[in-house]
């Protein structure tokens, strides 16, 4: 029991959870959609903004093996 209680107090390690917030480089990006290197690994990637290869980007939200991002530099001026 008392291995029981503490695993649940353990953050997540792994799946889909661990991913929301997590921030990644743009590879390759075009008509809102494009591929980014999130946590070591190339996911595909859907964006409501322009994207360009190179940029910093963070998860907002996950559909099935699709990430949802948006740029970290939001609200910086050039």
């Amino acid at each position: 029991a008392g291995m029981a209680a503490k695993a649940r107090r353990r953050p997540v390690v792994s799946g889909t959870p661990r991913l929301l917030g997590t921030s990644g480089t743009v590879i390759e990006f075009d008509g809102g959609h494009g591929w980014a290197l999130v946590d070591g690994e190339r996911w595909q990637v859907r964006a409501d903004e322009s994207l360009r290869a190179g940029q910093q980007v963070r998860v907002t939200r996950i559909d099935g093996l699709v990430l949802e991002v948006r740029s970290t530099q939001e609200g910086v001026s050039p």
